[in-house]
């Protein structure tokens, strides 16, 4: 009977541990902080997140200046870099154009959710980009935007940690010279931002 009590009371202990841990998750002081834009989702270089959300805003916006300012400098050498820049070039152009006509009602209108930053199941992506071209890490973020006319789209952006340690935008996989580093080839993403940051105001 004693033994009986004694597992009573360590499975109790267990149990009550466990209940615990959530509730310490759910402690945003104790997440890291993330900055974000009047519409409530992450902005700027110091996060993956930011880096994807002023991405899909410089398509909405049609911003030409946004986009070249988030999206990495052309690197590497040869054909990597000459097709990353001519992307950015034409990119540059048809945002120019979109920017001096009346918006489609089939453009994306706004950012609807954020999903956290995830790394690709290609374990060699980020050891070959460090080698490669210097950049510190390599993610992909997915984001939701919704059209006019309420149709929601799922938007996978590569996103690229310069060695300076600052998050830049990828959008076209096929010139990123980075082997196995293809978002589109991955899982759904499950997690909101919010879970594991504390928004910054």
């Amino acid at each position: 009977m004693q033994t009986v009590r004694i597992m009573k009371k360590l499975l109790l202990l267990l149990v009550v541990t466990a209940l615990s841990f959530p509730a310490l998750a759910a402690d945003k002081t104790t997440l890291p902080k993330i900055q974000v834009a009047k519409d409530g989702f992450p902005t700027g270089q110091e996060s993956p997140e930011g880096a994807a959300c002023d991405i899909a805003r410089a398509y909405i916006l049609s911003d030409s200046q946004l986009f070249l300012k988030t999206c990495a400098i052309p690197y590497g050498t040869g054909k990597v870099r000459k097709a990353y820049a001519d992307y950015l070039l034409e990119t540059v152009t048809r945002l120019k154009s979109e920017a001096s006509q009346k918006s489609s009602a089939q453009m994306p209108l706004t950012i609807g959710k954020v999903y956290v930053a995830r790394h690709l199941s290609d374990k060699g992506v980020v050891p070959y980009a460090r080698q490669k071209f210097e950049f510190q890490d390599v993610m992909f973020v997915d984001v939701v935007v919704i059209s006019n006319t309420g149709k929601k789209a799922l938007t996978r952006t590569l996103v690229l940690k310069s060695k300076e340690g600052k998050w830049c935008a990828q959008p076209d996989n096929d010139a990123s010279g980075l082997p196995g580093a293809n978002p589109a080839r991955e899982q759904a993403s499950q997690h909101d931002f919010q879970e594991v940051y504390q928004i910054q105001k």
